[in-house]
């Protein structure tokens, strides 16, 4: 079993399902959607009833989008939804963007289209924090140039942006370079939580 923050723990031989101990159908095991990769709404209600102790949706419902997958290795995944939980459960925090462009993450068409790893936006209204996850084919380098380039374009707009980068096993990573395995995915927890809290 996976450790999850809060304390989730995925069924190792179905990630993409309910967990099979929770499961709210009792004997009957409901796969997701095929489509949607979603459950039924009385699925869902009652997995969240079964969850609501471990999952706040005071912080979950700030978190949109899906961490960006790179390759087989899921840490740059899981580095990204850990850190993305931090700052969802900062009551300063708005809203918390995974692997969306800036101009979704903000509302607005003309600052940017590039997706950084996480936008964080406060309820100050104009302080915005982006951060990428160095993978394996990327550089540090090449990642602090990439958010400098999207911070300018904060500033230009009038936004007072600050930036992260986080490398494996370095000091700011939330997963203390591991890989885990508990970003959730498009299937299970992507239909669950999109569903709820707009995803």
């Amino acid at each position: 079993m996976t450790g999850f923050p809060d304390g989730f723990d995925r069924h190792p031989s179905a990630p993409d399902r309910a967990f099979q101990e929770v499961n709210p159908i009792g004997n009957a095991f409901e796969t997701p959607n095929v489509r949607t990769g979603g459950f039924s709404k009385a699925t869902t209600k009652a997995i969240v009833e079964q969850f609501s102790q471990k999952v706040d949706p005071g912080w979950a419902s700030k978190i949109q989008g899906t961490a960006q997958k790179t390759g087989k290795d899921s840490w740059h995944a899981d580095a990204s939804y850990r850190k993305a939980a931090e700052y969802a459960k900062d009551p300063k925090v708005a809203s918390v963007s995974l692997n969306r462009s800036i101009d979704a993450a903000l509302g607005t068409n003309t600052i940017s289209k590039q997706r950084p790893d996480i936008t964080v936006t406060f309820k100050d209204g104009t302080s915005v924090h982006i951060c990428e996850c160095v993978s394996t084919t990327q550089s540090k380098r090449s990642q602090d140039n990439k958010n400098n380039a999207n911070a300018r374009k904060l500033d230009e707009a009038g936004y007072k942006p600050s930036t992260e980068t986080i490398e494996r096993g370095g000091g700011n990573d939330p997963t203390g370079g591991k890989a885990t395995g508990e970003a959730p995915t498009k299937g299970f927890f992507g239909g669950l939580f999109g569903g709820l809290f707009g995803g």
